[in-house]
């Protein structure tokens, strides 16, 4: 199996990742590399606590190295999914918002590493219960992703979003919308038969304490 690093590490999808390519790094990121790739290595084995603790080191190199915006955004996006997935929920949040904020001037307001960072969000919220704050990130994720042409790289992965955005919006007292939304899944995967998503999310442990 190949080793997952940041040299070689190339995953497309603007439901959860944009591409990440980094074949010459600068000196102010190479000190962050290895524990980066120690990090992408435990999550790839499951064990988040561990990725945690190396996006953590990673985090606190680069930002002492003087990484640029980008590599910064990247670490703490993958540090605050590590931090939700051991049930730091709302130092996964600041995380992940850090993230965003971040991100949002570098990438402009369409692209896949922005909307991976609104998806996130918006499984976060939902996996706390937090339906109605879920709604505004899907919407803004689903949005982003219909116009990134999700619906025809992806497009049962897109209805799945789909039916998550039906969820929280539900729950949190929007029915009209929310048939919208079922309805608009309903129709990518009438179009698509036979088709599987190409991405399945990971949603947050439903054991950790509320």
């Amino acid at each position: 199996m190949m080793k997952i690093t940041t040299l070689t590490l190339i995953a497309c999808s603007a439901l959860l990742v944009g591409c990440a390519h980094q074949a010459t790094p600068s000196a102010s990121v190479k000190p962050a590399i290895p524990d980066y790739d120690q990090g992408l290595q435990a999550e790839a084995r499951g064990d988040f606590a561990a990725a945690r603790e190396a996006f953590w080191r990673a985090w606190t190199k680069a930002r002492e190295g003087g990484a640029t915006p980008a590599y910064k955004s990247a670490v703490l996006y993958n540090w605050g999914r590590m931090a939700g997935y051991t049930c730091n929920w709302t130092q996964g949040e600041r995380l992940l918002q850090e993230s965003l904020d971040m991100e949002t001037p570098l990438s402009g307001p369409n692209s896949g590493a922005l909307s991976k960072r609104l998806f996130e969000l918006a499984r976060l919220h939902f996996d706390q219960g937090h339906f109605a704050l879920a709604a505004g990130f899907y919407e803004r994720a689903v949005a982003m992703a219909e116009r990134l042409g999700v619906g025809q790289s992806d497009p049962i992965g897109l209805a799945n979003a789909q039916d998550d955005l039906a969820q929280s919006l539900q729950k949190s007292g929007q029915a009209d919308k929310a048939t919208a939304a079922r309805a608009r899944a309903t129709a990518l995967r009438t179009q698509h038969p036979g088709q599987r998503a190409r991405f399945v999310p990971r949603h947050y442990p439903k054991s950790c304490p509320r």
